[in-house]
């Protein structure tokens, strides 16, 4: 089983990821401004992992493969991480789809002080 982790970026934006039991980043959000909006965001998201249409498979410029969460309204929420190849990012997909359908904890990322209040 997954579990999602909320965190501030360095940057001072509130995101959420997906990790795998390992500890393997799976899936990470776009930045968010506020924790109102990170938390409509997460729920919206949570949604959407359970229709796989919703992965939007795709290459970066550098012509490496992830994949984009998008939701019904057509808004992307985040991405996974690069990958060198299509089967990485095919099995990390898989990955991803197993363990946020069994996902109904959000656990707080604690190692950073300013956000422990979520």
């Amino acid at each position: 089983m997954g579990r999602y982790v909320k965190y501030k970026d360095s940057k001072g934006l509130y995101r959420f990821r997906l990790e795998c039991d390992e500890g393997k980043e799976l899936f990470v959000s776009k930045g968010f401004s506020t924790k109102d909006i990170l938390n409509k965001s997460l729920k919206s998201s949570r949604l959407c992992w359970r229709r796989t249409n919703s992965f939007v498979k795709k290459t970066s410029p550098d012509k490496r493969f992830f994949f984009a969460l998008r939701c019904q309204n057509g808004i992307t929420i985040g991405a996974s991480p690069l990958y060198d190849t299509r089967e990485e990012m095919m099995k990390t997909l898989e990955l991803t789809l197993k363990h946020s359908s069994s996902l109904y904890e959000i656990i707080p990322h604690l190692e950073r002080e300013n956000f422990k209040a979520l």
